[in-house]
């Protein structure tokens, strides 16, 4: 309990004292060891990724099950939402933390706003989560950890539910792909670009 309490403690303090625009930029980039983004020209594309295989090339070094899995579902998410995902590995008076950061792509025409922040133990054990808005000091004295992860319904934009890979999941991409392109009047270019900074080298492949 104790060191949950204080790997809450180390994060809490790290977002109240530096974010300003973007969770993502709060803490140093040698802590980094995994980075997806993707824009809106990424999302719906008529093709499904193999995440498994995505996510382990997007980390820098091997990671516990649960931050894979965590990785993996947010790379979901993103692919619908549009998002940025950060992966960093930070120690807390010598003991190993980790913690997935997420920043919602907004531009004209696309809102996916919002900052969110999953933390977790060496052993890959969800530490808490926070959907993170613009607070003052009111809020900030309020402030309570999720016990969940964060989920598609907190997201501003449409994410389906996080489905494990397998026959369910690609059927379910297409049906929604499908769909998106009866229904939408929106006109999104469909693209087959996938961007990364700095961890990964994905190169991009245009439509």
């Amino acid at each position: 309990m104790e060191r949950k309490l204080a790997i809450r403690q180390f994060y809490k303090e790290k977002i109240r004292t530096n974010l300003e625009d973007n969770i993502c930029d709060i803490f140093q980039e040698k802590f980094e060891i995994g980075c997806v983004i993707f824009t809106p020209e990424d999302t719906f594309k008529d093709e499904a990724i193999n995440i498994q295989e995505f996510a382990i090339k997007a980390l820098k070094e091997e990671v516990p099950a649960g931050i894979l899995n965590a990785f993996k579902r947010h790379i979901w998410y993103a692919k619908r939402a549009a998002s940025e995902i950060r992966v960093f590995k930070i120690s807390i008076n010598k003991v190993i933390s980790f913690a997935i950061c997420i920043h919602g792509y907004v531009d004209d025409g696309w809102d996916n706003s919002g900052d969110f922040i999953e933390i977790y133990d060496e052993q890959g054990e969800l530490m808490g989560s926070k959907i993170l808005l613009y607070a003052d000091e009111e809020d900030w004295k309020k402030w309570r950890w999720m016990d969940r992860p964060i989920l598609s319904n907190d997201f501003h934009s449409f994410a389906p539910p996080w489905l494990e890979e397998g026959i369910l999941y690609k059927i379910l991409d297409r049906v929604i792909f499908y769909f998106f392109l009866q229904f939408s009047k929106v006109g999104i270019k469909l693209s087959r670009n996938f961007f990364c900074h700095v961890s990964i080298g994905i190169k991009t492949k245009s439509s």
